[in-house]
């Protein structure tokens, strides 16, 4: 009987001895343009609309929320992406993305909805430094998306200084290939956005729990029990 026991505990001593509490890291709010009074309006639809931003923190990109207003519109599904820009900032129109992703928006029919969707990015595996200047892009569709906004504001008074609202243009009724900033008075400055980055601070080390000290204290004493006999 004492040898059947002492197996089973040190079988359950096997069994959870890699059981640990482990460290969850939570994501840090990094940057965000969150407008107190929103007074501007990007329609999604067929022009690509871009929002730069200055990374603060060291990490992984871990999600990307934007600032949608979704009066009387239907459920959609819209494309965005986080692309590099070229030395002054400027995102560059046709790059290969670093992060492709779906922002899932309920349908508020008559109602309407301003907030936040956005989506989670941590798959992308996409490490992040100080300094960093990247760009969140809505990609544009093939028809205007009427009742679906992406919202900001003007420049008075200042809003977010680490990147600016970027759009293409028309060009004989055809969306244009390149970004064009708008940062001057009167003019759209910045779209509602926040980033967020897996925290950087290591893993503390694992403790066991009390329950596999106890099975192990118990395994130790049946073997030395055995032993004895």
């Amino acid at each position: 009987m004492i040898r059947r026991l002492t197996v089973l505990a040190l079988a359950l001593v096997l069994c959870l001895a890699g059981v640990t509490r482990p460290a969850v890291a939570a994501p840090i709010l990094d940057q965000q343009f969150a407008p107190a009074d929103v007074n501007f309006w990007a329609i999604i639809g067929e022009l690509t609309r871009a929002q730069t931003f200055t990374v603060g923190i060291a990490g992984r990109l871990a999600a990307i929320d934007v600032l949608l207003d979704t009066t009387d519109a239907t459920a959609f599904d819209r494309q965005f992406q986080i692309i590099p820009t070229d030395a002054s900032g400027v995102p560059v129109y046709g790059t290969a993305p670093l992060a492709s992703f779906t922002v899932s928006v309920p349908g508020n029919p008559g109602g309407g909805a301003l907030g936040f969707y956005g989506a989670d990015l941590t798959s992308f595996n996409l490490m992040v430094n100080p300094g960093d200047v990247l760009a969140i892009v809505d990609v544009g569709g093939a028809a205007p998306d009427n009742g679906h906004w992406w919202v900001g504001r003007f420049t008075d008074p200042p809003t977010y200084g680490g990147g600016m609202f970027y759009t293409t243009v028309y060009k004989n009724g055809v969306p244009g290939t390149t970004f064009v900033g708008l940062d001057a008075p009167g003019l759209p400055h910045d779209l509602g956005f926040r980033t967020w980055v897996d925290d950087p601070t290591p893993d503390p080390p694992a403790v066991p729990e009390p329950a596999t000290l106890v099975l192990f204290g118990v395994g130790l004493a049946g073997i030395r029990l055995v032993r004895r006999r």
